[in-house]
């Protein structure tokens, strides 16, 4: 009789303590409650997941996720598109991934009569995500160079677009570059600042303003004061944030005027390269009948980084 009751009593103990395993320690306080350290040859899943190289396990509040340490960075994806038409992308969070670094450039304006395009503006954005977040993402058309002189008919230089990112309900934009108008050039627009939640954090650089054309007279000192040669140089358009020296370079040709002034052509405008950059202008003297086409500007860009 006494043999059962001790039988009895150890099955009682065992289904009281079923649902909590204690290694030294007799009052276990969780499902599994260790007390000392702890050897591990294996693998270490988070709801059935083991993660992958590099990430770590976090805490979501109510349990564990695998994660890549902020500010590591070590992944990234690039997005831009033909500098004819804006872009239209979106972006899915990997698992796994609780942090982004975003990086937009607006697309640079457009070059025109005398003056450069300016270049769109920089912006970069820290933002806390969770993974399976669809980031909504633009990138801007480049701005137009201007078309001048010719039967034809001009063309007026245009803008560049803006590039922008929607995380949830925050939307953050790059602004796009403003075009030389006429002789003028292209002017740096203001930043447009928003605050964003203190969750996140970003800051914007401006573009940087197009240059302006400048002619250079050159006179016959033994020659009639209506004999000179003249050089035009186009404006250079505006320089992107980490796009120095790729803006579109200014035009250049001489008049003779000896005589009848005629024009040669010594170097056309060109367009910008890289992203976010201003095109080159040019100076509207030209032979009768011809044409002559400022520089486009670059389109816009946005790098995901995670």
């Amino acid at each position: 009789m006494k043999l059962l009751l001790v039988v009895a009593g150890l099955c009682l103990s065992c289904v009281g303590y079923s649902q909590r395993l204690g290694i030294n320690t007799s009052n276990p306080s969780e499902a599994l409650d260790v007390n000392g350290s702890i050897n591990l040859n294996g693998t270490i899943k988070a709801n059935g997941v083991a993660g992958t190289s590099g990430q770590v396990l976090t805490s979501t509040a109510d349990g564990m996720s695998w994660a890549t340490l902020a500010g590591q960075y070590k992944r990234f994806i690039q997005y831009f598109s033909n500098a004819d038409a804006a872009g239209s992308f979106v972006f899915t969070v990997p698992t796994g991934v609780y942090e982004v670094f975003i990086e937009l450039w607006g697309a640079g304006g457009g070059g025109s009569n005398g003056g450069g395009g300016a270049s769109g503006h920089y912006r970069a954005v820290w933002a806390p995500v969770t993974p399976g977040l669809s980031i909504n993402i633009s990138t801007g058309a480049a701005g137009k160079g201007a078309l001048v002189g010719g039967l034809i008919g001009n063309r007026s230089a245009t803008i560049g677009q803006s590039s922008s990112v929607s995380i949830a309900s925050n939307q953050f934009i790059a602004l796009g570059g403003n075009a030389a108008i006429g002789s003028d050039p292209g002017q740096a627009t203001a930043p447009v600042y928003i605050v964003p939640p203190s969750t996140y954090s970003t800051f914007t650089l401006p573009g940087e303003a197009g240059q302006d054309g400048a002619i250079t007279t050159l006179y016959f000192p033994t020659s009639s004061v209506t004999d000179y040669n003249s050089l035009f140089n186009g404006g250079e358009g505006g320089a992107s944030y980490q796009f120095a020296g790729q803006q579109g370079k200014g035009g250049q040709y001489y008049r003779y005027n000896i005589g009848i002034p005629t024009n040669t052509v010594f170097k056309d405008a060109t367009s910008a390269a890289g992203f976010g950059c201003g095109g080159g202008g040019i100076l509207s003297a030209t032979a009768p009948g011809s044409q002559r086409a400022a520089g486009n500007g670059s389109p816009g860009m946005v790098i995901v980084r995670w």
